[in-house]
């Protein structure tokens, strides 16, 4: 038995390496002690819900390596594979019937190992109330709420990690599946545009789209969209959540960003002058 787990680790760890390389095309050490990336989710970004979410985790090489292996045999101690949802554990989800007890121990399990691994978390949240009522039609239509979401999540992404002294360029890494993808990859572009135009620090590296299923990190992310989601609505945190309010409440590991009206009327000039100086998209 010992045998088997040793070899499955290590089986974990090998994958991790490979979707490292994926991102970054490359293998070498010296390399990746330098790189970080930046893994993605959203909640709610449609424009139907009240508040919408980016939000995710970013890691360092090494730390992803031994954050997929533990996360591995959290999956497998708890009987929760192929990958661990927050929305699974919800009023239609394939664990509702799972007494709270447990819950409560999953996701204090899951949160341990974030917070152990983590460089830092970030979420950035706009209510669809302010997007639509604080932004010109011109405005709106250059950005979608998720493709704006996505713009916050980069710059803040890019404030947090030069305070944390780096500044190499950071990967993005996204679930495969996401239904706007086109409009991360704008945002994307878009990025790397306002850094050289604003000199807003971004650190903008490549992009690439991973099933979640296979990648422990984007599943991270999805805990930390639904506790920023859920905070930033005011809804309660219930005894079994309590370990998902604890990970971002920690202001030097975790920043929270919330795109106000402030903030908008902000962005407005920048958009259009954006607009200006590249021309309307096709």
């Amino acid at each position: 038995m010992g045998a088997l787990v040793e070899s499955t680790a290590v089986n974990v760890r090998s994958r991790a390496r490979q979707q490292w390389w994926v991102m970054h095309h490359s293998r070498s050490p010296h390399r990746k002690t330098m790189v970080a990336t930046c893994y993605l989710d959203e909640s709610a970004t449609d424009g139907g819900s009240p508040i919408a979410v980016v939000g995710g985790v970013i890691l360092e090489s090494g730390d992803y390596e031994l954050l997929a292996e533990e996360w591995s045999a959290m999956l497998d101690q708890f009987s929760i594979r192929p990958s661990l949802h927050r929305k699974d554990y919800g009023l239609h989800g394939r664990f509702v019937s799972m007494p709270s007890g447990k819950k409560s121990d999953v996701f204090a399990s899951a949160c341990s190992i974030i917070k152990t691994y983590r460089a830092y978390t970030i979420s950035v949240t706009l209510s669809s109330a302010d997007y639509r009522e604080s932004l010109s039609d011109i405005s709106k239509s250059e950005h979608s709420l998720y493709e704006l979401c996505c713009l916050g999540a980069i710059v803040s992404n890019g404030k947090m990690a030069a305070a944390n002294n780096c500044h190499e360029p950071i990967a993005l890494m996204l679930d495969s599946g996401n239904p706007f993808a086109d409009q991360v990859r704008q945002a994307h572009k878009e990025a790397e545009r306002y850094s050289k135009l604003y000199g807003i620090p971004g650190n903008v590296g490549s992009m690439t789209f991973q099933n979640d299923e296979d990648v422990p990190a984007l599943q991270a992310a999805d805990i930390v969209c639904w506790a920023a989601r859920r905070k930033v609505s005011g809804s309660r945190f219930f005894t079994e959540s309590k370990p998902m309010e604890e990970l971002i409440d920690n202001e030097s590991s975790h920043q929270s960003v919330s795109l106000g009206r402030d903030i908008l009327q902000i962005l407005e000039p920048m958009i259009k002058h954006n607009i200006e100086t590249r021309g309307t998209r096709e």
